[in-house]
């Protein structure tokens, strides 16, 4: 059995016990809340500080990302913008070189019905212009030839008739009805003016070629090839007539006939003397109307009135001082040498 003094001693020291433990359940408490403040929902100043930072560096990241975005976009459309102004300039431009290619056909094509953009011209004008009808540009500025002439010759849109269709053409002497119904037949080939050509086959010819292929035709060898040395051939032998009056019933047209050669000054600008531009054959009058007519190579001159240029039949017209042409004369006719 125990003592009372042994029962208090045991007392006493299962409360020391007990204060020890509870001490030593304190202190550990404390070292877990010092050691992971953490697990209680605190955070040291440490970790507040990398907290904030990583805050913050999110959000600079985060605005710069949005800035770089807006600034892409407004790139994006900056470029757009550019490309669709690109664009219309583009178009714009295109427009423009379409309008000015469109002109420039439509320029191109209007000199190619005229006569210079069929003729190897001189420098000085080759321009035929009578009054009233308006003449082409036929001879040759110099004496020579050209040695190659225009590859093309204009537009034929040419008139024709038959001998038959002449008054009083079985009434010509022979020789002339051979040469005018040659002539004639020429005016059916739908030939063009063709400077400096001197061959049907070219597809054209021009007036003092068409008098040189007629006559070497009807054996006459001598024929000069320019108009102004035709005239000078005509005027050698005697044979040439004057004309001032500018009408058609002058008694300086009396002596006219079928076959003969008529001749112009001044349908264009030379340096040749003389100065004879332009050369025709009289085919006689028309039996409908009794009006004169001619024949040969222009690119400007009429038939009843509408313009015909190539190889073909024309109305026989004496310029007036005030017409289209006021340089342009009729200075005489003259029989073929033979």
């Amino acid at each position: 059995m125990f003592s009372p003094a042994d029962s208090q001693d045991s007392q006493d020291s299962r409360i020391r016990s007990r204060l020890i433990w509870y001490c030593l359940y304190s202190l550990i408490a404390l070292v877990i809340i010092f050691a992971s403040p953490q697990a209680f929902g605190q955070a040291t100043p440490k970790e507040s500080k990398s907290k904030v930072a990583s805050q913050t560096n999110s959000s600079t990241a985060s605005k710069a990302k949005s800035k770089t975005s807006s600034e892409t976009k407004s790139q994006t459309r900056g470029k757009t913008e550019s490309e669709r102004s690109s664009q219309a300039r583009s178009q714009t431009t295109n427009k423009e070189k379409s309008g000015g290619a469109s002109q420039a056909k439509s320029q191109t094509a209007n000199e190619d019905k005229s006569e210079e953009s069929n003729q190897a011209k001189p420098q000085t004008a080759n321009k035929e212009k009578s009054a009233g009808s308006g003449e082409p540009k036929s001879e040759a500025s110099s004496e020579k030839v050209p040695a190659s002439p225009s590859p093309s010759p204009a537009t034929a849109e040419v008139s024709s008739l038959k001998p038959e269709d002449l008054r009083g053409f079985y009434n010509n002497p022979p020789e002339v009805r051979e040469l005018l119904t040659a002539a004639l037949e020429l005016t059916q080939r739908s030939l063009g003016y063709l400077y400096g050509s001197a061959d049907p086959e070219r597809g054209g010819m021009d007036c003092s070629g068409t008098i040189y292929f007629l006559l070497q035709k009807m054996g006459v060898t001598d024929v000069p090839r320019s108009a102004s040395q035709q005239y000078v051939w005509v005027r050698k032998f005697d044979a040439f007539r004057p004309v001032v009056s500018t009408r058609l019933d002058s008694f300086e047209l009396d002596a006219l006939r079928p076959g003969d050669l008529l001749f112009w000054t001044g349908t264009y600008s030379t340096e040749v003397d003389p100065p004879v531009t332009h050369t025709m054959i009289y085919l006689g009058k028309a039996r409908s109307d009794g009006r004169p007519l001619m024949v040969g190579a222009s690119d400007g001159r009429t038939f009843r009135g509408d313009k015909k240029s190539g190889v073909s039949v024309f109305d026989f017209v004496i310029p007036k001082p005030d017409g289209r042409n006021p340089m342009s004369r009729f200075i005489g006719y003259g029989e073929i040498p033979r």
